[in-house]
């Protein structure tokens, strides 16, 4: 069950299956753990608000130990483990596979898709940004596919949980991006309703397709619940929702 949660004062959103796992740690944040602030010109919370930084201190994540990337839109991966050292540069990948406990992971999104597995008895856990390009280039099959390579897991063993995002009711999008899909092999029939593209039934497919059946989905619509969530393709100039996970 996906709920909308506090600690101290700070709001969050996450799932129940998820929060069962011992020393597994993970938030989606929300308008409200920024403080449901306005938006105006060029200003953005893009990067960690006041909010956000409260609620790191609330679940006890030290900024040392967190990854953010710089999202490209790509299919590219950074990998973690216990040798990671933490700088000021930001890896240019939408996907982080944390081999090692200790760390947590960031995706940053503002309609597009989070992802995050996690295997319980490897401890291991994978975060992925899936936007419609980083989706036509199958980055959750190739993502989840390196993590089940990497980690040696049985697929019956990954959860895979679908955070927030604009949903095939408020995503229309022009004839080339089905195209595009087209050529690049999926199931437009499967995905799409006119041009209408449904980016969570897209990677939920990438994610059956390695034998992975335990697929949690938050339900929610970016583009439906802006009183909850960021979403550029209603909003214009907006803030961004964090999906944060990782082991203790």
């Amino acid at each position: 069950m996906f709920f909308e949660s506090s600690i101290d004062g700070s709001s969050f959103f996450a799932f129940s299956e998820l929060q069962s796992i011992p020393g597994f740690v993970h938030a989606f944040t929300s308008k409200a753990t920024d403080g449901n602030p306005a938006f105006s010109g060029s200003k953005s919370l893009e990067d960690i608000s006041e909010g956000k930084e409260k609620l790191f201190s609330r679940l006890e994540i030290p900024k040392e130990r967190t990854v953010v990337l710089k999202q490209i839109h790509s299919d590219k991966l950074v990998a973690v483990d216990s040798s990671f050292q933490h700088s000021g540069d930001r890896e240019r990948a939408d996907g982080i596979l944390l081999l090692a406990p200790g760390f947590f992971g960031v995706i940053k999104t503002a309609d597009c898709l989070p992802v995050i597995a996690v295997d319980s008895r490897k401890r291991a856990v994978c975060a992925l940004h899936a936007g419609w390009r980083g989706t036509r280039d199958r980055i959750v099959r190739k993502g989840l596919a390196r993590f089940l390579d990497v980690t040696g897991s049985d697929p019956e063993d990954v959860v895979v949980a679908f955070g927030p995002s604009i949903r095939q009711c408020c995503y229309e999008v022009g004839p080339e991006v089905v195209e595009d899909f087209r050529k690049a092999g999926h199931d437009v029939d499967a995905i799409t309703s006119g041009r209408l593209l449904d980016v969570v039934a897209a990677n939920r497919l990438q994610a059956e397709s390695l034998g992975i059946t335990t697929i949690l989905d938050s339900g929610m619509c970016t583009g439906c619940r802006t009183d909850l969530f960021y979403s550029y393709r209603r909003e214009g100039v907006t803030g961004r929702l964090w999906a944060i996970a990782g082991f203790r």
